[in-house]
């Protein structure tokens, strides 16, 4: 990218700016009234013709550090949010479970499991086994029985217990809707190792 092309990155950006009012932007930019006024007053070959102009950069532009890496940063957790999602999907995650974690409503959910090729369920699914729920049972009572666990923490939580995210969600959300006594029971854990 040479000296045209930022400059006429930036004419345009400041000309869109105007466009929208956003003056902001343009102070930003360090775009006073003459120069909004000299932007607005040129026509499109004109801005062409000013950014093309054999004298260099029209522009000081700065990288701002801080900004930068919080913005990178910010992505970087973002990403790692959409991965926690697609495995959540590929260990068949209920829509309700994504709903709850991530807000993700029917139409949604339906998109991304076709998406990622993830198989339609049909009819209702399997009650985990008896040593399926005992194995969530230990997984979530390592994670302290807590009924506010992070999207991270659900993929853990199946990841250690060996049992999909369906599963997982379903048991919980019966566990904590009535008394955690009553699931000791239910699982036969007062019997386990």
């Amino acid at each position: 990218m040479g000296p045209k092309d930022l400059n006429l990155a930036v004419l345009q950006c400041a000309a869109a700016c105007l466009r929208a009012g956003d003056w902001a932007t343009l102070r930003e930019l360090g775009f006073g009234r003459p120069e909004i006024d000299a932007v607005r007053s040129l026509t499109l070959d004109q801005l062409d013709r000013l950014a093309d102009h054999g004298r260099g950069h029209v522009l000081r532009v700065r990288l701002d550090r801080r900004a930068f890496w919080a913005l990178v940063d910010e992505i970087r957790l973002e990403r790692g949010r959409e991965d926690v999602q697609i495995e959540l999907l590929r260990r068949d995650a209920p829509q309700d479970m994504m709903e709850a974690l991530f807000g993700i409503g029917p139409k949604r959910y339906a998109r991304l499991r076709r998406g990622l090729e993830v198989p339609q369920a049909t009819g209702r699914p399997a009650e985990p086994s008896e040593d399926e729920a005992r194995r969530v049972w230990q997984a979530w009572e390592a994670l302290g029985e807590r009924t506010d666990l992070e999207p991270h923490e659900w993929l853990a939580l199946c990841e250690r217990a060996g049992v999909n995210a369906r599963a997982c969600w379903r048991l919980l959300v019966r566990w904590t809707t009535r008394e955690t006594s009553t699931a000791r029971t239910a699982v036969n854990l007062e019997t386990a190792p």
